[in-house]
C-alpha cells in the first residue's frame, strides 16, 4: 500500500569528483546515493550513458538498497523515478544534490486508493430494487465507515475472503422510497402545464467510504443512479437501460417485436405517462396518425407527460389531437438550446434517438377506474368493467363479560370488543391484449393500488384517489382467435370501527 511518494528525475552532472545525492526520511534520516562508473555496494548508481538510462540505474540503486528494508516499493514511469513509502506512519523530508543537479517531489498526502473488485455498470441505469453488489479489496484497511449521499451510516468489516461486500439495494431502496410510493403530484394543467418533473422515481446516489489503515483514515467515493423499479431475471437484459447510448426511455412495457411503447388513454379519467431522460430536452410530440403535433419542455431525470387532469378541458387533445384508437406518437428530442414553441419551425438537428409511443384512446365510460405503481417505474392506470359486486364483511372480535352483579342487574350479559368491517369488492377487467396483460400484471403485484372515487370529467384533487388492497384474480377466458384475455379481481379496503 502506497501512503507516500518522492519522484526524482536526473538532470546533468555538475562538474566534479564523486557526485551524490542524499534522500532524508524518517526511517532512513540521511541516506546517501553515489554516483560510480562501476558499482559494488547497493547504495551505489551507476553512471549511464543518457538521462534514460541513468534513471534506470537509480531505479536499480533503490530496488537493491531500499526495498529490502521492507518500507519501500519502486516504479519507473513517464521518465520519473517513483520511490514509495507504504507505512502511512512514516514519510519524506527532503532531498539534496552534490555535484549532479535532479527534480524531485515529494508528496506525504498521498491518497489511498481501495482495490475495487466490481461494481455495477456505472453508466447504466439501475434498479433499486433489485441487487447490485459492489466488491472490494480488503488490503490492508480494518474497515469502512460508509454513508450514502451523508446518510445512513454504516461499517463494512471485510470477509473471510479478504474483500468488502455490500448491497446496493437497501440503501437505494431506503432513499428512493421515503414516500413509500405516495403520488405527491396533482396534475394542474392550466398552471403548471403538461409535464411534471418527479424526484421521488429518480435517485443519484453517492457513496462515501472512509478506510483506515493503522488507524490512518482515507476517502474514496462512488456514485450510482437508479431508477424506483425492479426487474425479473427473464426480461432484465431486454430492459436494461444504458445512459449515454439509451438517453431516453418510457417507463412502459415495450413490444419487443417493433420497439413500440403502448399505454391506453382512458378520456374523461386522470393519466400520465413516465418518461425518463438524461439531460433538459425540447420533446416534440408528432401525432402520424392525424398528422397534428406540439413541443413541450422536459428536465433530466423522470418526466411525467399528462394526456389529463380529469376534466373535460385542459387535456392533450387541446394541443395534440387525437382519434378514438390508435395514435402513432412519434417523440423527437431537441436540444434545449432551441426555444421551442408548436408552431416553430425546427431548424436545429434534433438527437438521432427517437421513440415510438401508441396511444389507445378510449372512450369515455363511468366504470371502476385505478392507479397502480409500475414495476418498471411510474404510475399505470387500469378501468374495469361497469358491472361490479359488493360484499360487506364482518370480523367479531371477543366478548366481554358483564353479568358480575347477578340478573336482578344485568341487561346484557357480554358485549364484542370491535367489529371488523371490511368491504369486498370483484371487478372484471375489459378485453385484453398481450401488452395489456403486461399492465394488469404490474396492477396485481403493485406495492400501491389506489382506486378514483372523483366523477368522470371531473378535475382531479389529492382526495379523488382511495388507496385499495388487491386480494387476488383468476383467468375468466382467453379466445385463441382473437388473443384477448379478460380477469377477475378482487380488492378490499377496511372500515374504520368503534371499539371498547
Amino acid at each position: 500500500m502506497r501512503f507516500k511518494e518522492l519522484k526524482i528525475r536526473f538532470v546533468e552532472f555538475t562538474g566534479g569528483e564523486e557526485p551524490s545525492f542524499t534522500i532524508t526520511a524518517s526511517i532512513i534520516g540521511h541516506h546517501t546515493f553515489k554516483f560510480v562508473t562501476q558499482r559494488q555496494n547497493d547504495y551505489e548508481v551507476t553512471i549511464g550513458q543518457d538521462i534514460e538510462e541513468q534513471n534506470q540505474y537509480i531505479k536499480e540503486a533503490f530496488d537493491l538498497d531500499l526495498v529490502p528494508l521492507g518500507y519501500y516499493e519502486t516504479e519507473l514511469n513517464d521518465g520519473w523515478v517513483y520511490l514509495y513509502i507504504n507505512n502511512p506512519l512514516e514519510q519524506f523530508y527532503f532531498c539534496s544534490y552534490y555535484r549532479c543537479s535532479l527534480v524531485d517531489e515529494i508528496n506525504n498526502d498521498l491518497s489511498y486508493v481501495l482495490g475495487i473488485i466490481s461494481t455495477p455498470p456505472p453508466n447504466v441505469l439501475l434498479n433499486a430494487y433489485n441487487d447490485n453488489i459492489v466488491l472490494i479489496e480488503k488490503g490492508e484497511s480494518s474497515r469502512l465507515e460508509t454513508t450514502f449521499n451523508g446518510q445512513l451510516p454504516i461499517t463494512l468489516y471485510p470477509s473471510p475472503l479478504g474483500e468488502y461486500y455490500l448491497n446496493l439495494k437497501y440503501p437505494a431502496a431506503t432513499l428512493i422510497n421515503q414516500n413509500k410510493f405516495e403520488d405527491s403530484i396533482v396534475p394542474d394543467i392550466e398552471n403548471n402545464g403538461y409535464v411534471e418533473p418527479d424526484e421521488s422515481l429518480f435517485l443519484e446516489m453517492e457513496i462515501e467510504m472512509v478506510g483506515y489503515v493503522q488507524e490512518q483514515s482515507f476517502t474514496q467515493n462512488l456514485k450510482f443512479e437508479f431508477i424506483k423499479a425492479v426487474e425479473q431475471i427473464a426480461n432484465f437484459k431486454d430492459t436494461q437501460f444504458n445512459i449515454p447510448e439509451d438517453k431516453y426511455y418510457l417507463l412502459l412495457p415495450q413490444l419487443k417485436i417493433d420497439d413500440v411503447y403502448k399505454v391506453n388513454y382512458y378520456e374523461g379519467y386522470p393519466v400520465d405517462i413516465s418518461l425518463f431522460s438524461f439531460a433538459r430536452r425540447i420533446l416534440k410530440l408528432k401525432n402520424l396518425t392525424t398528422g397534428h403535433e406540439t413541443c413541450v419542455t422536459i428536465k433530466d431525470g423522470v418526466n411525467r407527460l399528462f394526456l389529463s387532469q380529469g376534466s373535460e378541458d385542459f387535456t392533450i387533445n387541446d394541443v395534440l389531437p387525437m382519434q378514438t384508437g390508435i395514435n402513432k406518437i412519434e417523440l423527437i428530442f431537441y436540444p434545449t438550446a432551441l426555444l421551442a414553441t408548436r408552431d416553430e419551425t425546427y431548424e436545429v438537428v434534433p438527437d438521432e434517438k427517437s421513440l415510438m409511443l401508441y396511444i389507445i384512446k378510449k372512450e369515455s365510460t363511468c366504470a371502476p377506474y385505478f392507479k397502480f405503481y409500475r414495476n418498471r417505474g411510474g404510475w399505470g392506470y387500469i378501468r374495469f368493467e361497469r358491472e361490479f359486486t359488493i360484499v360487506n364483511k364482518v370480523k367479531e372480535g371477543k366478548d366481554v363479560t358483564l353479568d358480575f352483579n347477578g340478573i336482578q342487574n344485568t341487561l346484557t350479559r357480554n358485549l364484542k370488543t370491535e367489529r371488523e368491517s371490511t368491504i369486498e369488492m370483484e371487478f372484471q377487467t375489459e378485453k385484453m391484449e398481450a401488452w395489456e396483460m403486461q399492465n394488469f400484471k404490474d396492477f396485481i403485484k403493485s406495492p400501491r393500488v389506489e382506486m378514483y372515487v372523483g366523477d368522470l370529467f371531473q378535475k382531479a384533487e389529492k382526495d379523488s384517489w382511495v388507496g385499495i388492497n388487491v386480494k387476488s384474480n383468476s383467468l375468466d377466458n382467453k379466445s385463441l382467435k382473437t388473443k384477448f384475455n379478460r380477469e377477475k379481481i378482487k380488492i378490499e379496503f377496511n372500515e374504520y370501527n368503534m371499539f371498547l
